[in-house]
């Protein structure tokens, strides 16, 4: 019985590659421009992007230029295309926040998981779905906050809700 989840997602895994690779040409280039990534102009860009938020730092090492300022940073200084943020919430936090900020958000990261592993579900139910929930959208958060600015958009909510739901679970379990 141990075998038959392993057996499951193996299986997924093999239905999924090989539906991409039935699909074509675009699962062609999107592997060509991960062997290849300096022909990607987008990856490029960020690249440019992210080495600007570092370099940004040499003015405003403290605080940042301010939240919400990456627009305002001197791209041509910095060498980047001029744009709303650094397609990354770290360095974004970086650029806007500066070490206080970036170092702010690595302790909230930090003392998520710690808490999270703290407060690993007992066999309730509701409380380990929640718990999975939560960490799912911790580990969506953190991951795809090295490609794009993660905190700012639906994902938040849902990661915020889901930490609250987890968080509210947990209490209720205790007894009194």
């Amino acid at each position: 019985r141990r075998w038959q989840p392993i057996l499951g997602v193996g299986l997924l895994t093999l239905a999924l590659v090989g539906g991409l690779q039935a699909w074509g040409t675009p699962w062609a280039t999107h592997l060509e421009m991960v062997a290849e990534p300096d022909q990607d102009a987008s990856l490029l860009d960020r690249f440019r992007l992210w080495k600007g938020s570092v370099l940004s730092l040499e003015d405003r090492p403290l605080l940042g230029v301010g939240p919400r300022n990456f627009k305002y940073l001197d791209h041509e200084r910095y060498g980047f295309k001029q744009m709303s943020h650094a397609h990354s919430l770290f360095f974004n936090v970086i650029a806007e926040r500066g070490l206080l900020g970036f170092l702010s958000l690595m302790a909230l990261f930090g003392c998520y998981a710690y808490e999270g592993m703290r407060r690993w579900p007992s066999k309730d139910s509701l409380s380990t779905v929640l718990w999975h929930a939560a960490m799912g959208s911790f580990i969506t958060i953190v991951v795809a906050g090295v490609a794009n600015t993660t905190l700012h958009a639906e994902g938040a909510i849902a990661f915020w809700s889901l930490t609250a739901l987890m968080l509210a679970s947990g209490e209720a379990a205790k007894p009194l």
